[in-house]
């Protein structure tokens, strides 16, 4: 199996998993009572990060780079994204966390034979490889995974 459709398969595995424990929670529970976010928000927070993932690849891809626009730090975009997200229904949320994944899946496809290059600008400005930047999705849904079964 090449390094792509692991890493497609990981994207898979981990999806799947989420979906399971979704079938078992209520869209507005909150997860995070600290800051009141629910489970469709980290759905929404795990969404637009996979985009802004997707983003970075696919200017990877054209031979750019993208960095989230005026981006000061991961509390503060993470907080932009609540806030921009924090009154769309439970079905639109989830349909942009599908399509998002979608996304992510077709830009690592789109550049499987460069996944090891260290030279892929980060949408937070860091620099790595494809690879590197997939694993970091996957362990980003796999951690809030957790937090669903948690607190959900």
């Amino acid at each position: 199996m090449s390094d792509s459709e692991q890493l497609l398969a990981m994207l898979d595995e981990t999806r799947d998993a989420v979906r399971a424990i979704l079938a078992k929670l209520d869209p507005s529970a909150v997860v995070f009572p600290d800051v009141g976010w629910r489970v469709k928000d980290l759905l929404a927070h795990v969404a637009a990060w996979e985009d802004e993932a997707a983003r970075s690849i696919e200017a990877y891809r054209d031979g750019r780079s993208y960095r989230i626009p005026n981006y000061s730090s991961e509390a503060v975009y993470n907080q932009e994204v609540y806030r921009e997200w924090a009154t769309a229904d439970a079905a639109t949320i989830r349909a942009e966390w599908e399509t998002a994944r979608d996304r992510l899946k077709a830009a690592v496809a789109a550049v499987a034979e460069r996944m090891d290059t260290a030279d892929l600008v980060f949408p937070w400005g860091a620099r790595g490889s494809v690879k590197h930047l997939v694993g970091d999705m996957v362990s980003h849904e796999r951690t809030h995974a957790e937090h669903l079964k948690a607190g959900g």
